[in-house]
Order: structure tokens, then C-alpha cells, then sequence
């Protein structure tokens, strides 16, 4: 079977709409690592594993939220733990 260029066309439109995807997903997550305090319930169940790693060891709370991490820079009011 001949795909013809048609074909060929739009598997690699296909593959750059999926490849964006990713890439917008990563771009999406990257800035929530920046700062959890503002991750919504659904973003936490969406990615818990990154959550997980994130929080599992804290050096940090946030005295506006309470919540924790590792790096001060996730934080909007960060505050080292003691």
C-alpha cells in the first residue's frame, strides 16, 4: 500500500502535533516546579509522582500555604525548616 505524499504528510503532521504535545506538557510541568503552592487538587493526582519527589523530603515551608518542599525556589513564601 502507497501512502502518497497526502499520507506521508500527515503522519508527520501527526508526529509534530504529538511531539508539541509533550513539549507543552513539559513546559507546563516545569513551571509548576517552580512553585507548588499553586498546584490544584487535579494537577496533583495528574502528576503525584512528581508531587511525591518533591515533598518527600522537605527543607522548606511556605508561610502562606503550609506546604512543603525540597527547594526553596517551589515555594512562594519559603522558609527554611530547622
Amino acid at each position: 500500500m502507497a501512502l502518497g505524499t497526502c499520507g506521508i504528510f500527515l503522519i508527520h503532521q501527526c508526529h509534530w502535533i504529538a511531539s508539541f504535545q509533550l513539549r507543552y506538557e513539559d513546559i507546563k510541568l516545569a513551571k509548576k516546579d517552580k512553585r507548588i503552592c499553586k498546584w490544584k487538587e487535579d494537577d496533583i493526582s495528574e502528576h503525584f509522582d512528581k508531587f511525591v519527589s518533591m515533598v518527600k523530603n522537605p527543607k522548606f515551608v511556605c508561610k502562606k500555604c503550609g506546604r512543603v518542599a525540597d527547594k526553596k525556589k517551589r515555594l512562594h513564601k519559603p522558609v527554611a525548616l530547622k
